[in-house]
């Protein structure tokens, strides 16, 4: 099912979207708007969507993904300048499975997310930045201490997307 968001809840819809999406598994599809087409993100955590205003009008939406560096792990994969219209489609359980921005020059970005669950992208997130977290360490234990502050880390980044 697919459902035009009206302009006047973008800012509403990016952080209940973010919020109902995050850490699924992403993949974002560029479509300039000469008709050149790239893939900037592939199968990794979504963190959320966040509108960027100039003088209280919307001018940039942003799309930040996942990063396993314990020192960022938080990126913005891509930005449409001017977006014109948003189109989220939904599955037949109501689950989000697609969000299309375009924008005034004819510019499309998708946002295709897969799985069904946050807790299982949530964790894999945890493992890779442990991990790094791990080898910035040297290689050596304190396992629980590394997925403790990777959780932190996480949580203290992912939060701006929801607020």
């Amino acid at each position: 099912m697919k459902k035009e968001v009206t302009r006047n809840r973008w800012s509403r819809f990016c952080k209940q979207f973010s919020a109902t999406n995050q850490f699924r598994r992403m993949t974002l599809s560029v479509k300039s708007g000469k008709g050149r087409a790239t893939i900037t993100s592939d199968q990794r955590p979504f963190l959320g969507v966040m509108i960027e205003k100039k003088n209280r009008k919307i001018d940039k939406i942003q799309f930040f993904a996942g990063r396993s560096a314990a020192d960022t792990v938080s990126e913005p994969v891509f930005e449409i300048s001017q977006p014109s219209r948003f189109v989220v489609e939904r599955d037949k359980a109501g689950m989000d499975t697609r969000l299309t921005v375009e924008s005034n020059d004819g510019s499309k970005a998708q946002l295709e997310l897969v799985g069904t669950g946050r807790e299982e992208g949530y964790e894999s997130f945890v493992r890779d930045v442990a991990y790094s977290l791990y080898q910035q360490r040297g290689n050596d234990g304190a396992d629980l201490d590394d997925w403790l502050t990777a959780e932190k880390i996480i949580q203290d980044s992912s939060t701006v997307f929801t607020r």
